[in-house]
């Protein structure tokens, strides 16, 4: 199920993630969400499987032009290939596509 998430959510999800890459760069992403102030206007979309986060994309779409702003895409560590960032890329432009 692809959902938006909270700014406690990501913390929570990157804090219980295990350690690696991925882990290191959904602490930048998380980061640099927070300095643009976006989990208030552009709240990530999560990608969740049988209840637990798989991969989070953080995204923007302007309002006057049909133009989206991927920032990041972060699959959670040890659940890479399964496809996660695939599906979540394109339920959210579908999203926005249709919004």
């Amino acid at each position: 199920m692809t959902e938006r998430i909270t700014q406690v959510e990501f913390e929570a999800w990157v804090q219980d993630m295990d350690e690696g890459r991925n882990k290191t760069f959904a602490k930048g992403a998380m980061n640099l969400w927070i300095r643009f102030k976006n989990f208030e206007k552009n709240a990530p979309f999560a990608l969740r499987v049988d209840g637990k986060i798989k991969c989070v994309i953080l995204i923007t779409k302007l309002s006057r032009t049909p133009y989206c702003n991927l920032y990041e895409i972060v699959t959670a560590t040890g659940e890479e290939g399964n496809g996660y960032a695939r599906r979540l890329y394109w339920d959210v432009l579908s999203y926005f596509y249709d919004a």
